[in-house]
């Protein structure tokens, strides 16, 4: 019997564990280490990554103006990777990604004091593993 090959990199399944249990700056680390190395078109995909945990990272630390400025590049990087990149449904982690930024979005441009986030309810990341890359 043959082992098969991983089909992903062992640092992108880590950084979504860490992501997955909120732990954004240790998942920030190890997608940053991934991307430090990788010389192909999945640079950006890791760097929209890395800006996700870290702009979470901040709205739950308190500091909505670095959290709203991760948040947009967050969306530019990701959004060159729609539909499916990587097994990732870029689509709906955006919408969810905008789902739980929505509060802060709308606090800031109505002037209004930020609530801070719906930690109960924190963005996810799920592989669809029949999804073509």
């Amino acid at each position: 019997m043959s082992e098969r090959a991983p089909r992903h990199p062992p640092e992108y399944l880590e950084g979504i564990r860490l992501f997955n249990h909120r732990e954004y700056y240790e998942a920030h680390e190890v997608w940053e280490s991934r991307w430090l190395h990788v010389g192909d078109s999945s640079a950006n995909f890791y760097k929209g990554l890395i800006q996700a945990a870290v702009a979470t990272l901040h709205w739950e630390r308190g500091n909505t103006v670095g959290a709203r400025k991760l948040y947009g590049s967050m969306r530019k990087y990701l959004s060159a990777y729609v539909p499916v990149f990587m097994d990732l449904d870029v689509v709906g982690f955006l919408q969810m990604m905008e789902d739980y930024f929505e509060p802060l979005q709308r606090a800031v441009t109505a002037g209004q004091p930020v609530p801070p986030p719906e930690i109960a309810h924190p963005p996810q990341i799920a592989l669809n593993e029949r999804a073509r890359s």
